[in-house]
């Protein structure tokens, strides 16, 4: 079963401590990453690296800009092409695969999602697992795909159980859409020589290669269980329909001979010929090629080449398959295996078996423990260098000139298990060299030129720069000036150059009446009103004025419920039957028809009728490419099962004249109830009306809202509200500043030519915008796209005290409203005072706000 959804949704840009700017840039040598490893050779760097360096990749200067969500862990390499018509336009996008049969396409500068699809139900990894649970939870996507830039098509392969049946399949997606192409998908199955592959044994680890119009798919098996065959199969990259070369490398008699190398794919040379190395199992140097490195035909006829250690029928579980193995530029052939042992093999001449010894350049013993890494190659400033690192071991760098300097010039000081590397510079520059490694649940970076210098790594700044767990053997990709790290914790992260935020517009929360209301769903509008533009019963039949379900894309109609539904709850609800039915699952809805660039107030609707106790059912939601809500809890907000819940946002219409609203499950399918948008340009009006007669406290709120909305225009430092002025220190914003940052680090959160107001409620004073609530926005959103959103609704947690400070003389402190103390910023979906940021009142300048008239 496949489900596409195509959207544009704002990836999960959380950062829990402070706003942080996404650095614009256009390196002068964008690259795309198509495949594992960067290119056929293996080599795993990325050479064309202009933007990051060792000066700037520090803790100052560099951490993490953002994480885009996925629905399971990632064990295959992020992808990154440059310069993809998406989105109606043209963008950079990382491509993300998950465990649970996903395929994902991020704006790779901010995580907007543009597209994902998904392949129905995995293989419970305890299924094919029979000892040793190397993998935990499923197995859906589990090898890195590859991309043919000059087709826009991405080529994966992913496993099913349904009813049963174990199924694995190939497919070809336009990456521009997720779309199929070229016959796929289709479902794998081969022989060879009386052998057949096995759907349930044989596991697809290695990375997908693409080399002469071929696309390789290598199969190895779970914790060797069955009688399994290692598989190497070859499809057309422009017809999927059948194989079009298949060969294995254990027949007859033979078993095993698994192919999986941690997860590196094919190594390929100039003349497309292939390179691979098979795991333990018998050799006999003819039908049978076990603990072998190989070198076989583009067509698969046979091995055309291979080395054999002399003990390779007396290794056992020693696989010298355990790491990939990387292609020099003088042909030679860098690999390893479990005994530790480092092998340069002569491609032209690769010493086939001798019992007595092993024919090749170079052989040591470079360690005790396994190797899991494929070695990296970088010509430095200082000669060609080799980058290895055995698990449980030092990080090390060795020198090369035809063989390798078995010194090591330089290594970590510190040990890593199960890593993943890549390597990014600006060629042979000095300075540039940054060596990328992830193990356990961090990212380091250490200088290239000197494995000593750990230059920057996750933890030095945890509460930002966090990576979350990593599989085993996960690699980063690292691709113009930002890093790309897959987790096992269901998002991908990605790190930069940091600034700190300057001046950032906030915008004022939909609902102009910010005083009195009790409830984050409450309205100044009728819906359905003269003002409405639009109406949808999601998933329902017509409930005038709401229209039947249309605009959609992707989801499923539910039963619904014929239960009676509470709306007192809110002001001016959609009728009854609205409630009662919906929209689940995924899905996308595209409102056409509106003035591109006007505002509009959006109101979702929504009721929890399936669902009895809160948890159960989470979603996000993001309106034109912003996430407004983040694990939204409909009975949680609602307060129960079979309560109407409205939610209202400010949004203008895209350049199409459309806004796009998308529902993501979290948990349990996504609802959508009812959509209502009204134009904003004939309800102002109404909406200072309302919240000018919603209480006193509201009377006195809208009308300093008007003067600090004169004052504003007139002067950018001060705002001005019955009386009482607050200026920023700096003469010119009203700064939030950060928990841990330096004095002068700003979060900024509004310019101060939004207007602010002091207004009371009830027994306390609060800061307010001119023209509604306090808006707090995420770094890289635009204006309007509030992360989070103050009512000024009497709420402990949302308000504060003005109080004057003791010294220095004519400031003010801001308390937390009531119960006084720490100065509270609430993440959107957290409880109150659950603080993101806490600003302790010190007499410190950056702390303060000066004022007069209090």
């Amino acid at each position: 079963m496949r489900t596409l959804i195509p959207l544009v949704q704002r990836g999960s840009s959380r950062l829990a401590a402070a706003a942080i700017l996404l650095v614009a840039m256009a390196p002068a040598h964008a690259i795309s990453v198509w495949t594992h490893s960067y290119d056929n050779t293996r080599s795993g760097a990325n050479t064309s690296e202009t933007a990051l360096t060792t000066s700037n990749v520090n803790v100052n200067s560099f951490g993490k800009l953002f994480t885009c969500t996925i629905d399971g862990q990632d064990y295959a390499e992020p992808l990154v092409i440059q310069g993809v018509s998406i989105g109606g336009g043209t963008h950079n996008v990382v491509y993300v695969c998950s465990m649970e049969n996903s395929v994902y396409a991020f704006d790779a500068d901010n995580g907007t999602l543009y597209w994902h699809t998904n392949y129905g139900t995995a293989v419970p990894a305890g299924n094919v697992q029979c000892c040793c649970p190397d993998i935990s939870g499923d197995i859906g996507i589990l090898a890195t795909p590859v991309i043919d830039t000059s087709t826009n098509t991405m080529y994966v392969v992913h496993r099913n159980l349904i009813g049963g049946v174990y199924s694995q399949w190939i497919h070809a997606l336009d990456i521009t859409t997720g779309a199929e192409k070229f016959g796929g998908p289709t479902q794998i199955a081969a022989t060879y020589k009386g052998v057949s592959f096995d759907p349930k044994l044989n596991n697809q680890r290695p990375a997908l290669t693409l080399a002469g119009g071929t696309v390789y798919i290598e199969w190895s098996s779970s914790n060797d269980c069955g009688d399994y065959h290692g598989f190497v199969v070859g499809y057309s990259a422009s017809n999927l329909a059948t194989p079009q070369y298949i060969w294995s490398d254990t027949t007859g008699s033979g078993d095993k001979g698994g192919i999986w190398m941690a997860g590196q794919g094919l190594t390929v040379d100039s003349a497309g010929n292939l390179y691979c190395a098979f795991g333990n199992g018998l050799y006999d140097g003819a039908n049978n090629w076990g603990e072998t490195i190989a070198k076989l035909s583009a067509n698969l006829s046979g091995v055309l080449d291979w080395f054999a250690p002399s003990n390779a029928n007396g290794l056992g579980d020693g696989d010298i398959n355990s790491a990939g193995l990387l292609l020099m530029p003088d042909g030679n052939i860098v690999g390893g295996g479990k005994d530790g042992r480092l092998w340069l093999i002569n491609s032209s001449n690769m010493g086939k078996f001798n019992a007595g010894s092993n024919n090749v350049i170079q052989e040591f013993q470079e360690s005790s423990n396994e190797r899991h890494t494929t070695a990296i190659y970088w010509n430095s400033p200082s000669g060609q260098a080799i980058y290895d690192l055995p698990s449980g071991s030092n990080l090390r760098a060795y020198a090369y000139n035809g063989t390798i300097n078995t010194a090591p010039t330089s290594q970590s000081a510190s040990t890593y298990g199960e890593p993943g590397m890549a390597l990014s510079a600006n060629g042979g520059t000095a300075g540039t060299g940054i060596l990328w490694m992830q193990s356990g649940s961090e990212l380091h970076a250490f200088n290239a030129s000197n494995l000593a210098s750990e230059i920057w790594n996750s933890n030095m700044n945890s509460a930002r720069d966090s990576l979350g767990g990593v599989d085993k053997w996960a690699v980063p990709t690292v691709a113009n000036g930002k890093v790309y790290t897959p987790t096992s914790a269901g998002h991908l992260t990605v790190y930069g150059l940091l600034a700190s935020a300057s001046s950032s517009s906030s915008s004022s929360s939909s609902s102009s009446s910010s005083s009195s209301s009790s409830s984050s769903s409450t309205t100044t509008t009728t819906s359905g009103g003269d003002n409405d533009v639009v109406d949808i019963s999601c998933g329902g039949t017509a409930a005038s004025p709401f229209v039947a379900d249309t605009d959609f894309v992707g989801g499923t109609v539910s039963n619904g419920t014929t239960h009676a539904i509470t709306t007192s709850a809110v002001s001016d609800p959609a009728p009854t039957e609205v409630y009662q039915h919906g929209r689940v699952g995924t899905c996308t809805y595209t409102i056409p028809g509106l003035t591109a660039g006007s505002a509009y107030t959006v109101r979702l609707h929504f009721c929890e009728y399936y669902w009895t106790a809160a948890g159960a059912r989470t979603f996000n939601v993001s309106i034109n490419g912003t996430q407004v809500l983040s694990n939204f809890d409909i009975f949680a907000t609602a307060g129960g099962a079979d309560i109407a819940n409205v939610q209202q946002f400010s949004a203008n219409a895209n350049s199409s004249g459309q806004i796009v609203i998308v529902y993501t499950t979290v948990i349990n399918n996504s609802l959508a109830n009812g959509i209502e948008i009204e134009s904003n340009a004939s309800t102002s009006s109404s909406s200072s009306s309302s919240s000018s007669s919603s209480s006193s406290s509201s009377s006195s709120s809208s009308s300093s809202s008007s003067s600090s909305s004169s004052s504003s225009s007139s002067s950018s430092s001060s705002t001005t509200s019955g009386g009482f002025t607050i200026s920023p220190e700096s003469a010119t914003s009203l700064f939030l500043w950060a928990a841990g940052t330096a004095n002068g680090s700003t979060v900024n959160l509004n310019s101060a030519s939004s207007g602010w107001a002091v207004a009371s409620a009830p027994t306390n004073k609060y800061l307010e915008l001119a023209s509604g609530a306090f808006c707090l926005q995420t770094a890289g959103t635009t204006s309007g796209s509030a992360e989070e959103i103050w009512a000024c609704d009497g709420a402990t947690a949302e308000e504060w005290n003005i109080v004057k400070d003791a010294a220095p003389a004519g400031y003010f402190q801001l308390q937390q409203g009531v119960t006084g103390g720490t100065l509270c910023l609430d993440a959107t979906g957290t409880t109150s005072g659950s603080a993101v940021e806490g600003i302790t009142c010190n007499s410190a300048a950056a702390q303060q706000w000066s004022g007069s008239g209090l």
